[in-house]
């Protein structure tokens, strides 16, 4: 995973927080019994070269803050979708991760089922399963409202 900064660390906290305040069965669920507690988890869960089944986790590398600062302020973008805890920006209302467990910081789930409706950021993992999944028409329309917990 490498250096997380303390920035990151803040945003995590009060993501963590607002899960709490907002939705303790979530927390309860997903067995985060405090912060450290789920911070320690999502250290391994995304780990550097880890695998998930037969491929491998993808970069948490996401657009820089400077140019997603301007897509959110030019474009309105409301949803960041394929993102985890460690590469969302707090300014979109709400984002996407590949992990329920995420749900934790906030983050939604079950982004294939969902319908994409307004403005959105989407920067997809560089894995070939996940690619596949996209392309071969698996996204269903389902209606969902896309809400941060």
């Amino acid at each position: 995973m490498g250096t997380i900064r303390e920035k990151r660390l803040a945003i995590l906290h009060l993501a963590y927080c607002h899960t709490k305040q907002v939705a303790p069965d979530i927390l309860q669920e997903l067995h985060a019994t405090n912060f450290v507690h789920a911070f320690a988890k999502l250290t391994v869960r995304y780990q550097a070269g880890k695998s998930k089944g037969a491929e491998k986790l993808p970069d948490q590398s996401g657009l820089p803050d400077e140019y997603m600062d301007a897509l959110i302020q030019s474009m309105d973008i409301q949803c960041e979708r394929f993102a985890s805890p460690l590469n969302f920006n707090p300014a979109v209302k709400q984002y996407y991760s590949l992990h329920e467990q995420d749900r934790v910081s906030g983050a939604n789930t079950d982004i294939y089922n969902t319908k994409w409706e307004g403005a959105s950021e989407a920067n997809p993992p560089h894995e070939a399963g996940q690619w596949r999944k996209q392309s071969d028409g698996q996204t269903s329309v389902q209606r969902k409202t896309c809400h941060r917990h």
